[in-house]
């Protein structure tokens, strides 16, 4: 979450990403937090508006998911559940014909500095520089390949996934670092290739 997706409750009392505003809510597990991000969840994206994208042509969307949808840890202080909201959107999509790519917004320990839509907004980024993050994130990518596979498999959403964007804007100064991103591309590339195939 960014604070232009839900002014009201981030903009306007001073919260920078979703880590922070689940904290301001008391936590994961928080009744009043998760309950706060399943009614998001529940309203953000509704059949009306895929309808109305429709009309308009739209044929692909864009699905942006943080890490903990897929490996879920209270430590990281994320509320836990939103996959079956993402299986919803898929089979909404699926009656549609439209298809979209599933984009791992936000990487263990956040893949770019200041920035709220990697989960939890930090001075340092430590997807590239700490070990565990970054191992964490090769393992969650290889999670999400097997998610789709299941997705493929399953009638009401075979056909719908059609690409898989590794990881959203990494902070270009990781480039050429070891391990970056450039390595990291050309190391995940072909491991997903033997899972999901061109």
């Amino acid at each position: 979450l960014e604070g232009w997706m839900w002014a009201s409750e981030m903009n306007d009392k001073n919260i920078d990403d979703e880590w922070s505003l689940i904290q301001h809510h008391g936590g994961p597990h928080d009744p009043r937090a998760v309950r706060m991000l399943e009614e998001h969840w529940d309203s953000f994206v509704t059949e009306a508006d895929l309808d109305r994208l429709q009309k308009f042509g739209v044929t692909h969307v864009r699905v942006p998911i943080g890490y903990w949808l897929v490996e879920y840890d209270p430590a990281d202080g994320f509320v836990d559940g939103g996959e079956r909201y993402l299986a919803r959107l898929l089979g909404w999509l699926s009656v549609r014909g439209m298809q979209c790519v599933l984009d791992l917004h936000a990487m263990p320990g956040a893949q770019a500095k200041n920035q709220g839509f990697t989960g939890r907004k930090k001075q340092v980024p430590e997807f590239f520089s700490v070990r565990s993050n970054y191992e964490r994130g090769q393992r969650i990518l290889m999670k999400l390949a097997q998610l789709i596979l299941f997705y493929e498999a399953s009638p009401a959403t075979a056909g719908v996934v059609v690409g898989l964007e590794l990881v959203n804007e990494p902070d270009w100064e990781f480039w050429d670092a070891s391990p970056g991103i450039r390595t990291f591309y050309e190391m995940m590339v072909p491991r997903l290739r033997r899972v999901l195939p061109p």
